[in-house]
């Protein structure tokens, strides 16, 4: 078996390994979970490929493995890359073809990932579905370790900590009815539009703050973001938008930009999301999902009072170096 460095005109092997490994998540988890069919053009517009490797056997590619490394407030840190895209779940990044499994495939992808990242890097992590046992048990044999909670790395100061958690992966049956929640009646909720980019703009900024979801402000970014979505909802109170939820066309996966902190322990949340829910079931989608960090208690209490019910949990495996 030999492993090497991704090169032009391996697009084809990668979009083959890619779609005859998750074949059967393709098959099955493609609406919900973001397992979609690829292309080599796909390949193409992957922005980081520095960390694309392909396992060969006999000369012919059999398996592939995407990592990247990021330097976080000084420090190195590696890991899968699990997805291209933003806002999306998308397939954890090593795959091998079936019938090469249990070969060792997966295990020297993985060693030559440590190998990558510590050239520079004090960290690895992966980020493996609660329910796929091969991931697990490799990720473990070579000493990856899943703490429950949060990881703290030990280098990063308080003041720009890093740290990992456990996701969980919660769906919403829309075929049901939609509890009923205690609502806050003080705030209009409503669909938003390109009429409100500059209260959005205000909004962004703020939450910004507090949570990394906007990253970009701008008011073309946030045009381009309204329009990428099966619908956004904003919360407003005095001509100042509070709070916001969206979600995703296709998937109908709720992302939470959030209530401001001040505004919080209000209900405006709950009745965000049952808004968000009543708009979903309203267009025919069959489910909603949405995710958490196991540790966020408060998010997780309101999901599960709106019906929601764990699904699976994305654990986050560590590796110091």
């Amino acid at each position: 078996m030999f492993v090497r460095r991704f090169q032009e005109g391996d697009e084809g092997y990668i979009a083959t390994i890619h779609n005859e490994g998750f074949r059967e998540w393709i098959d099955s988890l493609s609406l919900y979970y973001g397992y979609v069919r690829i292309r080599p053009d796909d390949v193409r517009k992957w922005k980081s490929r520095d960390g694309l490797f392909l396992a060969e056997m006999g000369g012919q590619p059999i398996g592939y493995a995407h990592f990247g490394v990021w330097n976080v407030a000084g420090v190195w840190i590696g890991g899968v890359l699990a997805h291209e895209g933003d806002g999306e779940y998308g397939q954890a990044k090593i795959a091998v073809i079936p019938e090469r499994r249990r070969m060792g495939v997966g295990s020297e992808l993985v060693k030559t990932e440590l190998h990558y990242v510590r050239e520079k890097g004090k960290l690895a992590f992966a980020r493996v579905y609660s329910d796929n046992a091969p991931a697990r048990n490799l990720f473990s044999k070579l000493g990856f370790l899943h703490l429950e909670g949060r990881f703290h790395h030990p280098i990063i100061s308080k003041d720009y900590p890093l740290y990992f958690a456990d996701t969980r992966c919660a769906v919403f049956d829309l075929t049901q009815p939609i509890p009923k929640v205690r609502m806050n009646t003080q705030v209009e909720v409503r669909e938003a539009g390109k009429e409100d980019v500059e209260k959005l703009s205000d909004y962004a900024t703020e939450i910004t703050r507090y949570l990394e979801y906007f990253r970009n402000t701008s008011r073309e970014h946030l045009l381009e973001w309204i329009s990428e979505k099966e619908v956004v909802i904003v919360a407003e109170l005095k001509r100042r938008i509070v709070g916001c939820i969206d979600a995703e066309k296709t998937t109908g996966h709720l992302g939470v930009p959030g209530v401001l902190p001040e505004f919080r322990r209000k209900d405006i949340g709950s009745t965000l999301l049952h808004h968000a829910l009543r708009i979903l079931k309203a267009r025919h989608y069959a489910k909603a999902l949405t995710d958490t960090e196991v540790v966020n208690e408060p998010a997780w209490r309101l999901y599960r009072k709106l019906g929601f019910k764990e699904d699976r949990r994305i654990e986050v495996w560590v590796k110091p170096l």
